[in-house]
């Protein structure tokens, strides 16, 4: 521990603990070759291992480091407004008063259900990424990693690049979504679950509720197909496509000349407004 006119170094303790009492001190905590649990809450941390752990109380950023094993990392928020963020390689919950971090873990988990307004934002890689939300839940996986948040009014996933896979998943009570080119977002009366940049989306209607869908057509030429219980919009040369499912309504708006659609005539839940054209 390092701090104006002093200097304390420990070594060789199965078990350390420190403690802060006022300023913006930080704690790191270091893993162990084997397989160690980070569990994190407001101002505090507990790293452990085989025969050790490792405490950080009331400090003001507090950042825990994993290298060897496979590290799992549970992180808690508090009663207020909490931010979790997190991509592959690092995670970290924070407000006005307090940071804590998890770096290179394996296995995230984050819970929001303390209480407060909490926001989890879920950053992907350059490879291919899939995420999965809804309802309070969103996980992104890939790349040898598994991030999971629980509990949150507001789930966030942000395509980086590469084949990018998003599903959106509808509560028990009515939801509605806003499909773009950029943006996808499902909304109800508990949570907001927002996809930006992923090519591939999927939206999913069948946990209950009234649901409706908007869909709008980008600034290329887009296809429009539907048929049973499924809509499907796609752009060849954007290389997106995005695809609903179980939805009570949905209108596709078409503002691009050239747009196609081929939808089977029976259904009666889709509205296809604008310049759609008709496939020969």
């Amino acid at each position: 521990m390092i701090g104006d006119g002093y200097d304390v170094a420990t070594q060789g303790f199965r078990y350390v603990m420190g403690y802060s009492t006022a300023g913006t001190d930080t704690a790191n905590l270091y893993d162990s070759t084997g397989d160690d649990l980070l569990t994190t809450r407001t101002a505090y941390a507990k790293l452990a291992g085989n025969g050790f752990y490792s405490i950080a109380t009331d400090f003001r950023y507090i950042c825990a480091f994993a290298s060897e094993g496979d590290d799992t990392a549970k992180m808690y928020d508090s009663a207020g407004d909490d931010n979790f963020e997190a991509e592959p390689g690092y995670a970290k919950f924070t407000t006005d008063t307090y940071y804590v971090r998890a770096d290179n873990f394996d296995s995230v988990k984050a819970d929001g259900s303390a209480g407060g307004n909490n926001t989890a934002t879920f950053w992907g890689t350059e490879g291919d990424d899939t995420f999965v939300a809804g309802n309070g839940y969103g996980r992104l996986s890939g790349n040898g990693v598994d991030i999971r948040a629980d509990g949150f009014q507001t789930v966030v996933g942000r395509g980086q690049g590469g084949n990018d896979t998003a599903t959106l998943l509808d509560s028990a009570g009515d939801d509605t979504l806003i499909v773009t080119s950029a943006l996808s977002r499902m909304t109800s009366s508990d949570c907001d679950v927002k996809a930006y940049s992923f090519k591939t989306i999927e939206a999913l209607a069948n946990n209950g509720g009234h649901n409706t869908a908007s869909m709008y057509d980008s600034a290329s030429q887009d296809l429009l197909e539907a048929s049973d219980n499924w809509v499907r919009m796609s752009s060849a040369e954007l290389e997106y496509t995005y695809r609903l499912l179980s939805f009570d309504q949905v209108t596709a708006n078409s503002s691009t000349a050239g747009d196609k659609k081929d939808v089977d005539q029976s259904i009666d839940f889709l509205f296809a407004q604008g310049l759609w054209e008709d496939i020969d």
